[in-house]
């Protein structure tokens, strides 16, 4: 891949919480069909037996499907498997190390062209690859720029060769602490030519000191600050606002596509019903986190008790919980309906509805495309596959 020197042009958007402005389009759930999933083949070897050839997964992580091909992260290792959709074992791409072509972490996967890209945000560079999985480049991305607040991490990368990169600047030095975080488009090893998108960034973390030795650091149970990621196409970025409040007297969350310049591809405002956060679920989310720190809590008591006060959780859910961009340029979207359960709503390139389903329990979205979708499995001793799963429209 090679990298094209910037414009200079600094764009700058906040993506606010307000109703649908008459330029954006609205989404409701009478526009969405629904679809059934019917399950076809697996990739990967169950405890329960597979063919000879098949690829054994460790722990499955972000997965690309490209054509007759599927690049199937695995954290364990830091490389990527790349097996057949018939589920063939073909080969790997990258490993373990601090080389070319080497991963300290999985980040993001995605393809342009002939090239696969990787991002890695300890090593803070993307990584390019030809179909096969042979190493070709690098670029990466300064952990800090001169007189400037916040690191940089590489997320993604432009068709135009730049790096789509994440900052928080401001008041991100406590736990619990309130930043901004800034979508910036990165050319030349650290030339910041965009500025697309900034929001405010509340850290997801909480501390609690009662109950406990020293401190414990432990995650928010709700948190309703926007989601966002690159196209694996390069094509551009998608924001998702997805305030857990009412606006206007109605329920909207915003999903919102900027290609390479900035410039809004689609804006759309999708309806959903609240989901009140119950206070049985932040005492059960509570109760999870005092068995994971059961080692340093003194007093469990004190510990629940400190918990709870700490949440400070919105009243209702975020209605979209998760994203996930397909090389075609779908957009899908993790709508939650209840407490515990999910529905999935597939957009087009410009933003319209196309159905809408749901996946088995215990099952994980790991990539799709028009005909059907790639879920994550496990067998009754957690050993992960995959499983094609084809829509039934």
């Amino acid at each position: 891949m090679r990298w094209l020197h910037g414009a200079g042009r600094v764009v700058f958007l906040i993506v606010l919480s307000v109703s649908p402005a008459k330029a954006a389009t609205q989404v409701t759930e009478k526009q969405m069909e629904d679809w059934a999933l019917s399950r076809s083949s697996v990739v990967g070897v169950p405890a329960t037996g597979g063919r000879k050839g098949e690829p054994e997964f460790s722990r499955i992580g972000s997965v690309l499907a490209w054509a007759d091909r599927l690049y199937v992260g695995q954290p364990d290792e830091n490389q990527f498997r790349i097996v057949s959709t018939a589920g063939a074992d073909i080969g790997s791409l990258g490993g373990p190390g601090d080389g070319p072509g080497d991963f300290r972490r999985l980040g993001a996967i995605g393809r342009i062209g002939d090239y696969v890209w990787v991002a890695d945000p300890v090593l803070n560079r993307v990584s390019f690859f030809d179909h096969t999985g042979k190493y070709t480049s690098s670029e990466t991305v300064p952990r800090y720029l001169p007189d400037a607040d916040g690191s940089l991490m590489p997320r993604a990368v432009f068709e135009d060769g730049s790096v789509l990169a994440r900052r928080i600047v401001g008041d991100n030095v406590s736990v619990g602490s309130q930043g901004t975080e800034q979508i910036l488009r990165i050319v030349n090893g650290g030339e910041v030519v965009d500025t697309l998108v900034a929001f405010g960034a509340p850290d997801a973390a909480v501390q609690i000191r009662d109950g406990v030795r020293g401190v414990a650091n432990i995650l928010r149970p709700v948190v309703d600050s926007p989601l966002w990621s690159g196209f694996p196409d390069g094509s551009g970025v998608l924001v998702v606002h997805r305030p857990a409040r009412a606006r206007v007297g109605a329920y909207y969350s915003r999903v919102l596509r900027l290609d390479v310049a900035a410039d809004t591809v689609f804006d759309q405002w999708i309806s959903y019903r609240p989901v009140p956060v119950s206070r049985s679920f932040l005492r059960r989310y509570a109760e999870a986190r005092l068995r994971e720190l059961d080692s340093i809590v003194t007093d469990a008591g004190r510990f629940r008790e400190a918990a709870l006060e700490s949440f400070a959780a919105p009243d209702l859910f975020p209605p979209v919980d998760r994203t996930y961009i397909n090389v075609e340029g779908l957009v899908w979207l993790k709508l939650r309906t209840g407490e515990t359960s999910f529905e999935w709503c597939i957009l087009d390139g410009m933003g319209r509805p196309i159905g809408r389903f749901k996946v088995p329990d215990n099952t994980r979205l790991a990539a799709g495309d028009r005909e059907g979708v790639w879920l994550v499995e496990t067998d009754q001793w957690d050993v992960p596959y995959l499983v094609r799963y084809t829509f039934v429209k």
